[in-house]
C-alpha cells in the first residue's frame, strides 16, 4: 500500500468525525445570521411605518381653508329649513306621524312615540328653528345638537317612512354636532372674535367627503344588477310616468332613453368620486355632478336627494 492511500484510508474517519461539528456551527451561524437579518428588516419595517404614521397624522391636520366646510355648513342648513318646511306644509306630519294608530319602530326603540296632538307640529317647528341656526352659525352646537337628536327621534318612530337619504342627513347632522363649522361666515364668529378661524385640519373636510363618497360608492354598487342595467328598471317605469312634459315627453317615452339613463347614471355613480379628486378632471366632474343632480330633481321622484347632494 502506498503513502497516498494509506493516507486516505487513515484520514477517512477523522474527517467524517470532524465534519460533523463544523457543519453544526455552519448551520447554527446561517440561522443567527438570518435571525439577525430578520430582526433587522422588522427593525426597519417598524421604523418605516412609524414614520408613515408620522407623516399620515402630519398630513391629515395640515391646514385647510375653512370656507368650504362653512358653505356646507350654510347650505346643508338651508336645504334641511327647506325640508322640513316642505314637510310640514305638504300635511305629512299629520298623515305620517299623527293619523296613524300603529307605527312600526325599530327594534330596542319601542318607548319611543310620536308627540300628542300638535306638539309634533312644534317639533317640526322645532327642528326647522334649529336647521335655520345650522345655517346662520347662531348657537352652532346647541342649533347641531338640537337639529341632530330631534331628527333622529323622528326616524326612529317609524320604519315605514324610511328613506335613505333621511338616513344620510341624520349622519350628516352628527358629524356637524363635532365639527367645528362656525368659524366662519356665521353669527358666532361675530359675536365672539375668539371663534374665528381662518383654517381647520384636513381631517375635518376629509370626513365630510368620504362620507358622501361612500354614498356614491354604495349607490353604484346597487345598480349592478340585471333589473337595473339590463331591464332599466325602475328608469322605464318612472320616464313613461312623465312622457307627458312638453318637448321632452317623446324622448322620456323611448325605452333606449331608460337605458342609456340607467347606464349613465352606474358610470356616473362609480367614477364621479375619482373625478372630483382629481384635479385635471375635477371643474368638468362638478359641472356634470350639477347637471346630473338636477336632471334627477326633474325627472324622478325622490324627494330631497338631489338638493342634499348638491349641498354636499
Amino acid at each position: 500500500m502506498t503513502a497516498t492511500q494509506r493516507m486516505s484510508v487513515s484520514d477517512g474517519p477523522r474527517d467524517a468525525a470532524s465534519c460533523a461539528p463544523g457543519w453544526r456551527g455552519f448551520v447554527a451561524g446561517e440561522r443567527a445570521r438570518r435571525g439577525a437579518w430578520s430582526r433587522a428588516g422588522a427593525a426597519r419595517r417598524a421604523t418605516w411605518l412609524r414614520a408613515a404614521a408620522r407623516r399620515g397624522l402630519h398630513w391629515l391636520h395640515e391646514p385647510t381653508d375653512v370656507r368650504s366646510i362653512a358653505a356646507f355648513r350654510i347650505l346643508f342648513g338651508a336645504v334641511m329649513s327647506c325640508a322640513l318646511l316642505r314637510f310640514m306644509l305638504r300635511g305629512w306630519v299629520d298623515t305620517q306621524y299623527v293619523a296613524p294608530a300603529f307605527h312600526f319602530p325599530y327594534r330596542g326603540f319601542d318607548f319611543l312615540r310620536p308627540w300628542p296632538g300638535g306638539f309634533m307640529h312644534v317639533h317640526f317647528a322645532a327642528m326647522i328653528l334649529a336647521a335655520l341656526g345650522l345655517m346662520l352659525g347662531y348657537w352652532y352646537r346647541a342649533s347641531a345638537f338640537v337639529f341632530a337628536s330631534a331628527l333622529t327621534y323622528v326616524e326612529l318612530l317609524d320604519k315605514a317612512t324610511y328613506l335613505n337619504h333621511y338616513y344620510l342627513v341624520c349622519l350628516l347632522a352628527w358629524m356637524l354636532v363635532f365639527i367645528p363649522a362656525a368659524g366662519a361666515y356665521s353669527c358666532d364668529a361675530l359675536r365672539r372674535t375668539e371663534l374665528r378661524v381662518g383654517t381647520l385640519p384636513r381631517w375635518v373636510l376629509l370626513a365630510l367627503r368620504v362620507q358622501v363618497a361612500v354614498v356614491y360608492g354604495f349607490a353604484g354598487l346597487a345598480k349592478i344588477n340585471a333589473d337595473w342595467l339590463l331591464r332599466a328598471q325602475p328608469l322605464r317605469l318612472w320616464f313613461a310616468a312623465r312622457s307627458d312634459l312638453p318637448g321632452l315627453g317623446w324622448l322620456l317615452a323611448e325605452p333606449a332613453t331608460a337605458f342609456a339613463a340607467s347606464w349613465a347614471g352606474a358610470v356616473f355613480d362609480l367614477s364621479i368620486v375619482c373625478l372630483v379628486s382629481w384635479r385635471r378632471t375635477r371643474r368638468v366632474a362638478l359641472v356634470v355632478a350639477v347637471m346630473f343632480h338636477a336632471l334627477t330633481r326633474c325627472l324622478l321622484p325622490i324627494g330631497m336627494f338631489p338638493w342634499i347632494m348638491l349641498a354636499c
